[in-house]
């Protein structure tokens, strides 16, 4: 099938996910210790993580659903990464502001969840028939994101700290935003009447759509801990920043890794509901184990599952979603996965992981995700039985 973008085109939507992941690299090492640096508690951190990611149910689901109308994704997604780049830049200057930092931080996510829906649908689109090699393309994010992270668990937290991570971030997105003008899109007919709920329900099998979203929900939820506030669980465990920063880092190499692979174990259909088995059970055992052990080796070796847990599960669930959904409402499509899976899924960690940093002894966050792991693992189970059996029990067609 003849391609609607040139190959050129990949390599510049590569080169957005590496600058996107690059300041969300910053943010999942610093974001935690410059609000808490700033005077935010970590029970108020988290509850500012829950509410941006509350936001960002609504933004991939808008930017979705407006490039599916439009048919102007390409510049919608400079508008995304125009308005990350003023988010931090003016928390940058609003630093002895709590109430509005805290505003910006949470619309922040916005404009973030944004600039992913909008890459990974360019992705698929530009992709055709070959959606399977999607991972191909979304590794140079997290190679922007080790990256990242590694320069920032080497940073002192010293007067300049917070400057850093607000003006980076701040270059990162304008840097993407620059490089998604390159863009040669081919004008495409807008969907009509692409109207999000009907849309999700209308095309596939009713429950099994509900139940691969709860599934996304549970497992992402299972990150929140990972996500927003690794290092101050780390230091409950007395483990220090480096740690940290080598636990990340091998996370993103594997998750590099995984994603590279993912064209071949998605390219076999007959893999696919052991692949998902395999990711669950992995995600158990990391949670799980990460909650017993406070050797610094063993926990940054538990945290390179992430390749799998995360990067060849975000692979598999997006997948799913561009053979379910038809091309003239993908956008709208992935804006849902993104949305309701690692929007809501990402509030309900993060915010439960917050509250349990500061009110609990223990490992309790680290079982809190082990929890959502679990519900995971129960709701992969239905969506596999359902997909096997080709039919809801609605008697609705099955996925195509």
């Amino acid at each position: 099938m003849k391609q609607d973008w040139p190959r050129l085109n990949l390599s510049v939507l590569g080169f957005g996910y590496f600058a996107l992941y690059f300041a969300l690299g910053l943010e999942i090492v610093l974001a935690t210790p410059t609000l808490q640096r700033l005077g935010v508690s970590a029970s108020d951190a988290g509850d500012l993580w829950a509410g941006r990611s509350l936001l960002s149910v609504l933004g991939p689901i808008c930017w979705g659903y407006f490039a599916d109308r439009s048919g102007k994704a390409a510049w919608l997604v400079r508008a995304a990464f125009l308005g990350a780049t003023l988010c931090h830049l003016s928390m940058w200057w609003m630093q002895d502001d709590l109430s509005l930092l805290s505003f910006v931080f949470i619309a922040l996510g916005f404009f973030v969840s944004g600039g992913v829906v909008l890459l990974d649908g360019l992705v698929l689109r530009s992709l055709g028939d070959a959606l399977h090699r999607y991972g191909r393309v979304r590794l140079f994010g997290g190679v922007g994101f080790g990256l990242a992270a590694s320069l920032a668990s080497g940073l002192e937290i010293s007067s300049n700290f917070s400057d850093r991570f607000f003006v980076g971030s701040a270059a990162c997105f304008l840097c993407g935003g620059f490089a998604t003008a390159l863009l040669k899109m081919q004008r495409t007919r807008p969907a009509e009447g692409a109207v999000p709920m009907k849309t999700l329900f209308t095309h596939g099998a009713n429950w099994t759509v509900c139940f691969l979203l709860v599934l996304i929900v549970a497992q992402w939820a299972s990150h929140g801990l990972y996500t927003g506030f690794l290092t101050p669980a780390a230091a409950q465990k007395g483990i220090s920043l480096n740690f940290v920063g080598y636990a990340v880092v091998a996370a993103i190499v594997m998750e590099t890794v995984f994603l590279f692979l993912s064209a071949r174990l998605l390219s076999k259909s007959s893999w696919r509901r052991p692949l998902l088995a395999f990711i669950l059970l992995t995600t158990l055992l990391r949670w799980a184990m990460s909650a017993s052990t406070a050797q610094p080796w063993i926990f940054v070796t538990l945290q390179g599952l992430h390749g799998i847990t995360f990067g060849l599960f975000h692979a598999w669930a997006v997948f799913q979603f561009a053979r379910i959904f038809p091309p003239q409402v993908r956008q709208t499509a992935q804006g849902w996965l993104l949305g309701m899976g690692y929007g809501l899924g990402g509030a309900l960690g993060m915010g439960a992981t917050g509250r349990l940093l500061e009110n609990a002894q223990g490992p309790s966050a680290w079982f809190a995700m082990t929890g959502f792991a679990t519900v995971a693992a129960v709701a992969g189970i239905l969506f596999s039985l359902l997909e096997r059996n080709g039919t809801d029990s609605s008697g609705a067609s099955p996925c195509q």
